[in-house]
């Protein structure tokens, strides 16, 4: 279809600026020794998923048991489940799929470790396992000492094969300015090595050292102790991307196109028929010169979405009138904050290539279990 066929508001994604993306990361991973390990929480989409693997990358990570299995029955045959299964319902589907593809789990605890333990032994499958490092990020993760333990208990537990250790990252890139990055960095991998010289001192192979994250993305690709890179959002990058400095505006594959439906008496701001419903509430501070945006027009990225209901957007004209006129009917492209949580409100996507679009399902959409 064209793209005067597509009704309002719509998610477009522009597969150059993707396979640009990809293959960007791609190149620096092999530059840089690195195991590129893609997180499809971003994009959500086995095609996508698999055209990360055609650009080098040894599999994919997903954050919930769901997109895992929707993933192997797409043709993923390698999966790290980056996150802690809780529970007999969740643990017996992980067994069923560690009997269809290679798969991997995180624990960062005996609560998590031992349930799992008992199930593979008693399915007779195996799985691949990281220990979770805590590092700042004050999400899953255990201490040194205990991550010390639960690396010893994998390697004694038949079916369990220890992969290593993960960790997140994402302080790394929460940081304002570079200096404060380093510094966060310097934290994170001097944990990591840490740990590592730990399990290595009590004769524990360390295979891996696995962190997640895309606007750091480079900083980590030349860290020489890191070992596996697990970006997410760099398939498509963000207005969140941009101001943390990982990435251009140009670099932005994913817009959301929403239509003009009214226009502010005093002409200060224009309705957009995209609320938070489309772009989500979630705006992860992102600051342009004097407000936090939602988003930002993609041909005048100092226009932004101001404000957000469920079913309205809110976009800011009130000091830009004299150049930036707005009508209701205008279709505008917004580049979302964050693009993530922009994928998973909806059930289709359109993929842009030249001037046509293609309408590609969300397969993992909503799949939080």
């Amino acid at each position: 279809m064209r793209l005067t066929d597509i009704q309002t508001p719509a998610v477009i994604i522009d597969m150059q600026v993707v396979e640009r993306n990809l293959e960007r990361a791609a190149d620096v991973a092999e530059a840089c020794s690195k195991k590129l390990r893609p997180h499809i929480k971003t994009h959500k989409i086995p095609s996508l998923a698999l055209k990360q693997i055609e650009h080098g990358a040894v599999g994919i990570c997903t954050a919930k048991v769901s997109e895992a299995e929707v993933m192997a029955e797409h043709g993923i045959g390698d999966i790290l489940i980056a996150n802690e299964i809780v529970g007999e319902a969740k643990l017996e589907r992980v067994m069923a799929l560690a009997g269809r593809i290679d798969l991997s789990v995180l624990v960062d605890s005996f609560e998590t470790l031992l349930p799992l333990a008992d199930m593979v032994a008693k399915h007779g499958v195996h799985i691949g396992v990281y220990v979770e490092l805590e590092t700042g990020d004050k999400r899953c993760g255990a201490t040194e000492d205990v991550a010390v333990s639960l690396a010893k208990r994998i390697e004694a537990s038949p079916g369990l094969s220890f992969l290593g250790i993960e960790t997140f990252g994402g302080s790394i890139f929460h940081c304002s300015g570079a200096e404060m990055e380093k510094s966060r960095l310097d934290e994170v991998l001097k944990a990591l090595v840490s740990c590592r010289g730990r399990m290595e001192a009590e004769g524990i192979h360390v295979e891996e050292i696995s962190v997640g994250g895309s606007p750091a993305f480079n900083l980590l690709a030349r860290c020489g102790q890191i070992t596996e890179l697990r970006p997410g959002v760099y398939v498509f990058n963000d207005a969140a991307t941009v101001s943390r400095s990982g990435a251009s505006f140009s670099d932005c594959a994913l817009s959301v196109l929403t239509t003009v439906i009214s226009i502010s008496a005093d002409k200060s701001y224009a309705v957009v028929d995209g609320g938070a419903k489309t772009f989500s509430y979630c705006c992860p501070g992102i600051v342009f010169g004097h407000r936090i945006l939602h988003g930002v027009l993609k041909d005048q990225v100092d226009v932004c979405l101001s404000g957000l209901s469920e079913e309205h957007g809110i976009v800011d004209i009130s000091s830009y009138r004299k150049r930036f006129e707005l009508k209701v009917g205008d279709v505008l492209e917004v580049i979302p904050a964050h693009a993530c949580p922009v994928v998973n409100l909806t059930d289709k996507v359109y993929l842009k290539s030249g001037g046509d679009y293609v309408l590609e399902p969300v397969l993992c959409r909503g799949l939080t279990e």
